[in-house]
């Protein structure tokens, strides 16, 4: 169980492990958890949560502790099966595309953001950090579990399944965010690496580019901050 911590395992195994009492539940409530791992100390705590359908497995304290990828385990977790390829008609026509975005908190966040934005899915290039890996999936929030994430070679490729949509990137050369228009649907926002931002290949697709406005003397902000604010001023309009 505690090899699943590492990306390869994961694939070989098709299978990955949430934890955390908010997180198993939420496993639960939408059938994606296929056994629950409790700490034998705290099965009381938490069985009557368990639907009877869901496998129940009790191991020591000692070896929750050894899964756990946290520093206080709570004493719960879920195994989950990897989610079956996402075709692109699947993930809806409001979706944010992360290009190079390496940084496991930011990709939960940005996860999470676009359920509460009202986006509809997740396109990522595999440069990116690893949904999920187990920080992904905890900054996610259970997002994971609600919103679809496609992992592509080839970002550029994909891109071509979706004419018709605005693709809108965040460029220092971009207009000024809010005194831009941008539709409320059909569209793709592209966020990029935190180092090196969005790559030539995958900016040469936009049909529209962004900038966010700053004051003082920040030269940038965090993507997942830059993801939010743009998907949230798409929201207002």
């Amino acid at each position: 169980m505690s090899s699943l911590a590492q990306a390869s395992a994961r694939n070989e195994h098709g299978l990955y492990l949430v934890e955390g009492e908010n997180m198993v539940r939420e496993a639960v409530r939408t059938g994606k958890a296929l056994s629950v791992l409790i700490d034998e100390s705290k099965l009381s705590l938490y069985e009557k949560s368990i639907p009877s359908g869901i496998e129940i497995i009790t191991l020591s304290g000692h070896v929750i502790k050894k899964i756990s990828t946290t520093v206080t385990p709570q004493g719960i977790l879920a195994l989950c099966a990897l989610p079956q390829e996402t075709s692109l008609g699947d993930i809806g026509t409001r979706v944010v595309v992360l290009n190079g975005v390496q940084d496991s908190g930011n990709v939960g966040t940005i996860w999470r953001t676009a359920e509460a934005a009202g986006f509809t899915g997740l396109l990522m290039d595999n440069n990116c950090a690893d949904p999920f890996s187990p920080k992904v999936l905890r900054s996610s929030m259970g997002a994971c579990f609600r919103i679809p994430v496609i992992r592509l070679d080839d970002l550029c490729g994909a891109f071509k399944y979706f004419s018709g949509f605005s693709i809108i990137a965040t460029s220092l050369e971009g207009e000024t965010l809010f005194k831009t228009s941008l539709p409320k649907d059909n569209i793709l926002i592209i966020i990029g690496s935190e180092a090196r931002g969005i790559h030539e290949d995958v900016l040469s697709y936009a049909t529209r580019k962004v900038k966010i406005p700053m004051k003082g003397q920040t030269e940038s902000l965090n993507a997942s901050i830059a993801a939010a604010i743009i998907m949230y001023e798409i929201m207002r309009r």
